[in-house]
């Protein structure tokens, strides 16, 4: 194993179940298996491992190196359990490994899904041995209100894919509740994982109010029983668990659910320069709306020759087509940049602040124009007023007066300007003082800020 000891999943998955089966385990650097995954699955062959636990990305990193191997060189066939878990976990990624590393000996088969998480020492649920991962294509429009309907449709932006994370363990209660009213959701229907369990822990160390927020709510139906609050978002489909998110990383446009993995997954697998896994999706709020924003690591041996604008077009298309969104902002940056945990985790609330601070080293981006204003009669009327009353001013046609140029460009003085103000401000019914063209880096521009101002003034 290679995943490290200071992660629950490296030191409980690996080091202590060895121990407590008294099984061999094989221990190997965090940075012998980023160098080339190689080592990893030399070293699963090499020791005819039966277990090994990796995070969703290690499967897709290791995809690179596939064709570099052979059933001469390496043989997967004891590979048994593949673990696989701590992010999540992708229907592509599964098949994908399987059919490149099928004629090494893996099946699709031996992937057992996990879902887990620190306070409760590690795994929750999983996938039953020897079953294999279970997929479901949902209807995305009935996904984005909280339901997961099944669909068959073949248009990827008509479905979202979600993956089974398996069975609760004996003894262990997994509830799917609104996180608003504290009440028990139905089979299929998306809302917060809540859990009770021996293996849950009793609370946060010297935070007696995180653990009286987060371990001590009670569910109607399960008298006695306390149950801890994850934060993360999933729905229950014949007692297996298909976790979606998390709620404080939920992003709503429109009104509409988006989760963030599905859109970071749509935009680095876009284009071939970008790092599988290193992408992070978030929303802000500009012009009084929820906006997304997002950002992607490029791959650095093709950092110096990136066609950035294709890369950027090529994210653009696919969030479109698939998510039904436009990014307002989207950055291209260094590899290594984006934020993570110390386990490999996007840290995606983290990315947001640095982002708001201007803190992320950016490659190349694109930023959506803020909207124009309507071209309404009456912004039309206002523009032909004022390009009327400038030209008025200086004796010229009105065709003289170029509504893109900066107002002092216009050629007049200072006492005509006061005059043309006083008109302005008499019919928009707002004092002189609110009026600054000089403040606007076109005429146009303050035209279209005046109309505004009349929009407000006539409601």
């Amino acid at each position: 194993m290679w995943v490290p000891l200071y992660h629950d999943l490296g030191l409980i998955g690996n080091i202590l179940f060895s121990l407590y089966v008294g099984s061999h385990c094989v221990v190997m650097a965090p940075e012998t298996f980023l160098r080339s995954p190689l080592n990893w699955l030399n070293a699963i062959s090499k020791y005819k491992a039966d277990i090994s636990f990796a995070p969703t990305f290690a499967y897709d990193y290791s995809l690179r190196y596939a064709k570099e191997l052979s059933p001469d060189i390496v043989d997967l066939r004891h590979w048994r359990v593949a673990v696989v878990g701590a992010e999540p976990i992708y229907q592509g990624t599964l098949e994908r490994f399987s059919k490149s590393f099928a004629h090494l000996g893996f099946s699709i088969n031996n992937f057992h899904c996990a879902y887990g998480l620190a306070e409760s020492t590690l795994m929750v649920v999983t996938t039953p041995y020897r079953q294999g991962p279970k997929f479901k294509r949902l209807d995305a429009a009935h996904l984005e209100q909280g339901i997961a309907q099944e669909t068959i449709s073949d248009n990827p932006r008509e479905y979202r894919t979600v993956v089974s994370s398996g069975v609760a363990g004996a003894d262990h209660s997994v509830v799917i509740v609104d996180p608003h009213t504290a009440q028990r959701c139905p089979d299929g229907q998306v809302g917060e994982i809540w859990l009770s369990g021996p293996c849950i822990t009793k609370g946060y160390f010297q935070n007696e109010t995180a653990t009286a927020d987060m371990f001590s709510v009670q569910i109607e139906g399960f008298a006695g029983k306390s149950f801890l609050r994850t934060g993360d978002t999933g729905f229950i489909d014949q007692g297996e668990l298909y976790p979606t998110g998390r709620i404080k990383d939920l992003i709503i446009i429109n009104g509409a659910n988006h989760y963030p993995q599905d859109i970071e997954q749509t935009a680095f697998l876009a284009d071939p320069t970008l790092r599988i896994g290193c992408a992070a999706a978030f929303s802000i709020v500009s012009e009084d709306a929820e906006r997304l924003v997002v950002t992607v690591e490029v791959r650095k041996e093709v950092a110096e020759t990136l066609n950035a604008q294709q890369v950027i077009t090529n994210v653009m298309t696919k969030v479109r087509d698939i998510h039904g969104l436009v990014p307002h902002d989207l950055l291209l940056i260094p590899a290594g940049t984006l934020s993570k945990t110390s386990s490999g985790k996007i840290q995606r609330q983290l990315t947001k602040k640095r982002y708001l601070n201007g803190e992320i080293p950016v490659i190349a981006q694109f930023r959506e124009e803020p909207p124009a204003v309507q071209e309404s009669p009456e912004l039309v009327d206002l523009r032909n007023w004022i390009q009327f009353i400038l030209a008025e001013a200086i004796g010229k046609p009105i065709g003289a007066i170029r509504l893109e140029n900066h107002v002092t460009q216009v050629g007049i003085d200072s006492v005509k300007v006061v005059a043309i103000l006083d008109k302005v401000a008499a019919r928009i019914g707002v004092d002189i003082k609110e009026l600054k063209p000089w403040e606007f880096d076109s005429i146009d521009g303050w035209i279209v800020s005046l109309a505004h101002m009349e929009l407000e003034k006539g409601r």
